[in-house]
């Protein structure tokens, strides 16, 4: 093959024997003449104008260019050349690398012109008029048979590998028929396709002719003539000897070259001894091959813009789909609504196509589409869009696509591995070859080595499985284009997760804001409750004051609740993250929701081996699991056969995935409860963490839980979020962080028993004077001395004078704040005992002490009972080494 490739078929130094060829340098000065001209040339005339004499000089000069500037319409110019023993003559020339060539060919004086106009105004008017490029061509293949009257006229079309096949014919009654057979790229070598792509018509008159040797008139002149542009070069022996096995004694091939790129050929052949058609009915054979060309490329342009048109309908069909707003989701299933709508969008397409399964791919899901997707794990590709009619084995078969899927288009729509793809299944093929493609003859010749002819054209079929229908031109270029507006689409679509994601997380910090200031005032509020409680507590009273009193407790308890999850969604709750067993939490948990669950609803664990230790507050998180529970327990009410399943296992979070969540990448535990009830509706999962939204009804329930757990996750730096399908159910998704090797030590315990002082002064310090009369009533009932002071600088005063055992202060105080208060009164007193008492948060934010302050002083936060206080003070005393003297 590459002997064959090699062979110098553009400088044969050889023209056919039907005409003559003249050779001259720039200046005009003749260097070649071929062997017949060179017998009628008389030695003394040097230049081409000496040659052609004036009038044919003049008259072919206007020819003398660039090949490929004038290649179309041209036929050459009739003249006489009495030098050469010529009366009647078709001149043509061209230049090229340098040189001048003039083609001549003799013509007979009674030769009839034919009627090659009129010929090309009825392909013109009649035959370019039709829609469909076989019909086009077997049409022009008929009246290109009847102009030159060759046995065969038959339209020669390249495929994507430069085998041919035979799309058109008109061909004799005694010829038999070569439509529909296929002839492998080996028959026209590359560099002979490239000559026919440069010189566009190629006559052979004989196959028996005997070619004439191009001489040069110095025999010191050895470079050889480039006859690339030349139509009467002689062609290769290989190629004579191949249309000689065909049984072929003269043709004509005529190349039909679109956007500079060879489509395919019109090839002639005649069976029954020489046949030269004239120079102007080539010309005119030329000049339609044009025509034909152009109109193809109209034809297959029409057929690629309804094909982009297509694609553009169903690029506006997800415009509008997305653009509606429906179905979008905060947390977790947008990759899934998206893929759903872009099957949606883009099934007219896939069906146009012929396609089986289209399958859309995220970056942290594949989600398949149709009923021969397959289940396997799926590639992430980066790149243009490929195509292909045949799997091969390897990376392309990991796109998760079954058997019967052996071909198809990926479509990347990101770089990160997101992409559609456009399966199609096996379409069986049996293609008709004119002889056995693979069976080649080899032949040494002068120690050179080559491919001899094929002598077998009998009908040779092969099968072909495993593949699936070709890809169009028009549909391979539809894909180029659908590659920028699926990238274009689905980046609009990223972005609008990443806008309502904001806007969600920006309404949950509002709304975090307001009900951790609520909760602020209603601790206040309930401080003052509980103190003036305990006073009437205290006091002698009937049985029947007594228990009102204690109901008011439990309604004051109750409001505590509700204060303490207000602050637990504001991500503001006192929260005591240890490590422990996620697993041994789960082992228990089961007994315990057993108990409760009514006896259709089944409830059971998956929890992994090895499952790693997280770190979290053990007794919020199993408050969180509890309402979980009990919440899919409600959505299981209607269900005949219910079931909870609580699943356990070690994740691993990309930097992708963990972004998305707003968490750091790296390991998690995973912890998911999940239902066989109905699902959450769409609308409804974007509001289920919103504080006081609720579908239960009126009295059964306040709507605080999901935004507790809310809350609860991201305080712990996790995540929580909604895993809904209203086919499978509802789940929920905890990711908990996982705790550092490093074991944490027990905190050591503190007395639950308060050891009062007689001689004990304790300075109040609160703005609020409702809240300071309570506090100060606690103190006095624990048997202290308390002295109020309503801000800062009144305490900093009465701190001047005497220092008190305990300073007990708020924080957020007008003027100035208790931190800032403490601070100077550690500067007159370093180990004097400090207890804050606030009714905000206690968290960093909150409280922002400094480490050396938070190891010396204790947090209180309001309403708190008695006891509390009582233990809160001894732990104040403790962290600063006992009670000490003034």
């Amino acid at each position: 093959m590459d002997n064959c490739a090699d062979e110098p078929i553009h400088i044969p130094g050889r023209v056919q024997s039907r005409g003559m060829l003249l050779v001259a340098d720039e200046a005009g000065c003749l260097t070649h003449l071929c062997a017949r001209a060179r017998e009628r040339w008389d030695g003394s005339t040097r230049t081409l104008r000496d040659m052609l004499g004036e009038e044919a000089e003049d008259a072919v000069r206007v020819e003398r260019i660039h090949p490929r500037a004038s290649h179309f319409f041209q036929h050459g110019v009739a003249v006489s050349i009495p030098k050469l023993g010529l009366s009647l003559a078709v001149a043509s020339a061209h230049q090229f690398a340098g040189r001048q060539l003039v083609e001549i060919e003799p013509i007979e004086a009674a030769t009839v012109e034919p009627e090659t106009a009129r010929w090309l105004n009825q392909i013109l008017g009649e035959d370019l008029q039709a829609r469909d490029v076989r019909a086009l061509l077997h049409s022009v293949c008929k009246r290109v048979r009847d102009l030159s009257g060759y046995d065969r006229v038959m339209a020669y079309r390249f495929d994507s590998d430069w085998n041919g096949e035979v799309i058109a014919e008109a061909q004799g009654e005694l010829v038999s028929s070569y439509l529909g057979l296929h002839f492998p790229s080996t028959d026209i070598p590359h560099q002979a396709r490239e000559l026919y792509r440069r010189q566009l018509t190629r006559c052979i008159d004989d196959v028996e002719g005997q070619p004439v040797p191009l001489e040069a008139i110095d025999p010191d002149d050895t470079a050889p003539v480039d006859l690339s542009f030349c139509d009467i070069r002689a062609v290769s022996p290989i190629h004579i000897k191949y249309l000689q096995n065909m049984g072929v004694t003269a043709s004509l091939t005529v190349s039909i070259v679109i956007d500079d790129a060879l489509w395919g050929l019109l090839v002639c052949h005649h069976y029954a001894g020489p046949r030269k058609p004239l120079p102007k009915i080539r010309s005119a054979i030329q000049t339609a091959c044009y025509l034909v060309g152009t109109r193809i490329k109209t034809i297959e342009r029409a057929h690629e813009q309804a094909m982009v048109a297509l694609v553009n309908d169903c690029a506006i069909a997800m415009r509008e789909s997305m653009g509606s707003g429906e179905g979008e989701d905060e947390d977790g299933n947008e990759n899934e609504t998206f893929a759903a709508r872009m099957a949606a969008a883009f099934a007219p397409l896939a069906e146009n196509w012929e396609c089986a399964a289209l399958i859309v791919r995220t970056p942290e899901d594949t989600v398949r589409w149709g009923a021969r997707a397959g289940t396997g794990s799926a590639m992430p590709y980066h790149g243009p869009p490929i195509v292909s009619d045949r799997f091969d084995p390897g990376p392309q078969r990991d796109l998760g696509v079954s058997e019967e899927i052996v071909g198809g288009a990926l479509v990347p729509l990101d770089d990160d591995g997101a992409y559609i793809f456009f399966g199609r299944e096996e379409a069986l093929k049996t293609i008709d070859w004119a002889g056995e493609r693979d069976k080649v003859e080899v032949v040494t010749e002068n120690g050179r080595t080559r491919l001899s002819p094929r002598k077998s054209f009998e009908l040779w079929q092969e099968e072909h499985r495993a593949c699936s229908r070709s890809w169009s031109v028009a549909e391979k270029r539809a894909l180029e284009r659908l590659g920028g507006t699926l990238r274009y689409l689905y980046a609009d679509h990223r972005r609008a997760i990443a806008n309502r994601k904001l806007a969600a997380m920006e309404r949950l910090s509002a709304l975090g804001q307001l009900t951790g200031g609520v909760a602020h005032d209603i601790n206040n509020i309930l401080a003052i409750l509980v103190a003036n409680l305990e006073r009437l507590e205290d006091a002698e009273l009937s049985d029947e004051h007594r228990r009102g009193i204690n109901a008011m407790f439990s309604a004051t308890d109750q409001a505590v609740t509700l204060s303490n999850q207000l602050l637990s969604f504001a991500r503001r709750q006192a929260l005591d993250p240890k490590p422990f067993d996620i697993a041994d939490v789960l082992g228990g948990f089961g007994n315990l929701i057993e108990r409760v669950l009514p006896s259709h609803i089944s409830y059971r664990s998956q929890v992994a081996t090895d499952l790693p230790w997280v770190l979290a507050d053990r007794a919020r998180l199993e408050s969180v699991l509890v309402n979980l529970v009990m919440n899919a327990c409600d959505a299981l009410q209607d269900q005949q056969a219910g079931e909870i399943v609580m699943t356990a296992a070690p994740a691993k979070l990309t930097d992708w995935i963990a972004r998305k969540r707003g968490i750091p990448p790296g390991d998690y535990v995973e912890l998911v409860v999940r239902d066989n009830g109905p699902g959450i509706e769409e609308k409804i999962r974007e509001r289920v963490f919103d504080p006081f939204f609720t579908t239960k009804g009126a009295g059964q329930g306040h709507g605080l839980g999901l935004s507790t757990a809310y809350g609860f996750m991201k305080q712990t730096g996790g995540h929580i979020e909604v895993e809904d399908s209203t086919r499978t159910g509802a789940a929920i998704r905890l990711i908990l962080p996982i705790a550092p090797p490093a074991s944490i030590t027990a905190d050591d315990a503190h007395h639950d028993v308060f050891e009062k002082g007689a001689e004990d002064h304790v300075l109040i310090v609160e703005d609020d004077a409702s809240v300071a009369e309570a506090l100060a009533n606690q103190v006095h009932r624990l048997g202290m001395g308390p002295e109020l002071a309503d801000t800062a600088r009144a305490a900093l005063q009465l701190l001047r004078k005497t220092r008190p055992d305990i300073l007990m202060t708020d924080i957020n105080m007008p003027g100035s704040n208790g931190i800032a208060l403490a601070i100077e009164a550690r500067a007159l007193y370093p180990d004097l005992p400090v207890l804050f008492v606030t009714g905000q948060p206690q968290d960093d934010e909150a409280i922002p002490l400094d480490p050396m302050m938070k190891e010396t002083t204790e947090v209180l936060r309001k309403p708190f009972r008695r006891t509390a206080l009582a233990k809160a003070l001894n732990r104040t005393r403790a962290k600063i080494g006992g009670k000490s003297n003034r």
